[in-house]
């Protein structure tokens, strides 16, 4: 006899989703680093990959290779920096609460904005200029002074002192980097001496400092031989020394002569021809020099100039 057939129904109630689609983003392209390095803004690409996409529903994460991104593995910070020029970055889109996703890629490229060598600071000297020179091979370069700017070339002709400014232009793709260069231009004028401040009478430790009634970019030699920055010399003997004054961008040198004076701390007037006079050691250098010797009473024993025997 035949079996009847036993037929059961169950019921399933199935939600279909539609799943996310991640809409190709534009490259990014930035200005870096001479070495090609920038920062990116990952966030900003959330919208294009999003679409007609409500945002509420999905997230977007950005990875850098296909297998993490598949994974959800080491994702990126939205501000990223890149590793590599050109570098592929993948976008995953997935809906929140679910397992349904999409992924897809785009370049980050960084354009190397220009790099400015120059001095930070140039001189020139009175009643002349200074050629200022950048680099060569920029598209513009825009002199600015006192708040006006300039268009010119990579060099530029400067009479005036003060803090100017060079900003340089290289386009690369469809982007424009740029450079700025802050530097000071000095007058220097050629170097007058106004006077000499001493410290002397010793036998060892004198001091020569040189004043100047000029300001320049100067440098200071006792001898002429070797000049240093400082106007101050230390340690010196008693004797007359030749002080020079140099401009470090060639506008002048001044010359001096300075006199360090010391006595004798005795003398022996017993005729043997060995100390019997005593006199200021060098005063011989200084004619118009007056020495006047008093006993203890006041009363004037002797007199003598620079250029006696003493």
């Amino acid at each position: 006899m035949q079996q009847p057939v036993i037929i059961r129904y169950f019921t399933q109630q199935v939600n279909v989703v539609k799943a996310p689609v991640a809409n190709k983003a534009e490259d990014m392209l930035t200005c870096g680093s001479a070495e090609g390095y920038a920062a990116f803004n990952l966030k900003g690409q959330d919208s294009i990959i999003l679409g007609e996409q409500p945002a509420d529903m999905f997230t977007i994460a950005y990875y850098s290779s296909y297998h993490d991104a598949l994974h959800s593995q080491n994702p990126h910070n939205t501000k990223y920096t890149n590793v590599s020029n050109p570098e592929t970055v993948f976008a995953k889109i997935t809906r929140n609460g679910g397992d349904c996703f999409d992924i897809t890629s785009f370049e980050i490229k960084v354009a190397p904005s220009p790099v400015l060598e120059m001095e930070a600071v140039y001189s020139f000297c009175e009643g002349s200029y200074v050629v200022v020179e950048a680099p060569q091979g920029f598209e513009s370069y825009t002199w600015s002074f006192n708040g006006i700017e300039t268009a010119g070339g990579y060099q530029k002709s400067i009479s005036s002192p003060g803090e100017y400014t060079l900003t340089v232009t290289q386009a690369t793709a469809n982007i424009i980097c740029s450079a700025t260069k802050t530097f000071i231009v000095t007058e220097s004028k050629k170097p007058v001496i106004a006077g000499v401040e001493t410290a002397e009478w010793t036998y060892g430790s004198n001091s020569i400092t040189i004043v100047m009634a000029t300001t320049g970019n100067y440098e200071y030699s006792i001898g002429g031989s070797e000049f240093q920055d400082s106007p101050l010399f230390e340690n010196l003997k008693p004797g007359k020394y030749d002080i020079s004054v140099k401009d470090k961008g060639g506008c002048g040198i001044a010359n001096d002569e300075v006199l360090l004076l010391n006595y004798p701390k005795y003398f022996t007037p017993n005729g043997d021809g060995v100390n019997d006079k005593w006199q200021i050691e060098n005063a011989f250098f200084a004619e118009k020099l007056a020495v006047t010797v008093y006993d203890r009473y006041g009363r004037v024993m002797a007199a003598f100039t620079g250029n006696s025997a003493g």
